[in-house]
């Protein structure tokens, strides 16, 4: 008789958890994308996810739908504040969106005091983008807490 195969589940490291479970969507104007690509790097380098326009939406995509598609599916939203994202209106509605979903939002800034952010952030506290790694270090241990919460839900 022979004998039935069992399928086993492949086995994941600690870090290919995080990749699916945490995700940070990054807010920008068009005109600062290499520094958002930049953060990114850097929060990829931590084990999360991040949803970037760029990567996310393709041509001929509906994309108010793609953006707040993305915003659903990512535990934070890290806005990079400079003069011409002030200015966006996409951005503002992609900070909107976060804060109407109770998403944790970071304004981190860049060439922007934090007297002059737009009105919906002023509560919030902002990180100088020369001061970027501070933001790194808080991320990583949101990061590991939501691991340690995920743990215990399996």
């Amino acid at each position: 008789m022979p004998r039935a195969r069992i399928k086993r589940k492949p086995t994941r490291k600690s870090s290919d958890r995080i990749l699916l479970t945490f995700q940070v969507f990054i807010s920008h104007s068009s005109q600062d994308s290499w520094i958002a690509g930049q953060m990114g790097k850097e929060i990829e380098a931590l084990g999360a996810k991040i949803w970037l326009d760029k990567h996310a939406i393709k041509g001929g995509d509906e994309v108010s739908k793609k953006i707040t598609q993305g915003i659903r599916g990512s535990s934070e939203l890290v806005v990079l504040l400079s003069p011409e994202s002030q200015k966006s209106q996409w951005v503002s509605d992609e900070v909107g969106w976060a804060l109407g979903q109770r998403k944790h939002v970071t304004p981190i800034l860049h060439y922007i005091r934090p007297e002059d952010m737009m009105q919906q952030l002023r509560d919030r506290k902002a990180i100088p983008l020369n001061d970027f790694d501070s933001f790194l270090i808080e991320l990583k241990q949101r990061i590991k807490l939501k691991e340690r919460i995920d743990r215990k839900r399996r």
